[in-house]
């Protein structure tokens, strides 16, 4: 079997590594215009990570970014080579400033927690107590992550992802797919 990805920032890379990681012998080409990735979407993102969303599938699915950010030498280096994707764990905070906004962070709260992610609601007071220096006075409802979220070097991250990619039989290709 031969798989064609078209672009090779972050998830194009990811897939290719994963695909080969799960069967050697799919012959996986990534079709990419910049193989640096210097102008990729990866690298110019904001390069965040976080466990706060509504569906479990994508909750499970930030968890497994979050293992790849935590041990990036496990996953994702070649030739024993440190990988540094510069990973600043630190929290997310949502806020609700009305009873609708209020009753999606809990409802949304219910599923992070269900799927195991780190995640607090927190009362205008509580939020006052830990974030002192945030206006509050119309914030009805917040939901902090306290641990599995921040952010990282998205270039870095993208590059990483290719060179394994590579490093495992991907092969690249400095072409645009135009479609």
């Amino acid at each position: 079997m031969r798989i064609a990805i078209i672009g090779g920032g972050a998830l194009g890379s990811a897939c290719a590594l994963f695909l080969r990681r799960l069967d050697a012998g799919v012959a996986v080409d990534v079709i990419e215009p910049d193989p640096g990735l210097r102008l990729a979407s990866s690298a110019r993102s904001a390069a965040s990570i976080r466990q706060q969303f509504s569906t479990e599938v994508n909750v499970r699915l930030s968890q497994l970014g979050l293992e790849l950010l935590r041990n990036p030498d496990e996953w994702l280096a070649v030739d024993g080579d440190a990988v540094d994707l510069g990973f600043v764990e630190s929290g997310y905070l949502f806020i609700a400033t009305g009873e609708a906004g209020a009753q999606a962070l809990r409802d949304s709260n219910a599923v992070q927690r269900a799927a195991g992610a780190a995640v607090s609601l927190l009362s205008p007071r509580e939020l006052a107590q830990r974030v002192p220096w945030l206006r509050h006075d119309d914030v009805q409802l917040a939901s902090l992550g306290e641990r599995g979220e921040g952010w990282f070097d998205g270039y870095a991250f993208a590059r990483a992802l290719a060179r394994k990619a590579r490093a495992l039989g991907a092969v690249w290709h400095a072409s645009a797919g135009v479609g």
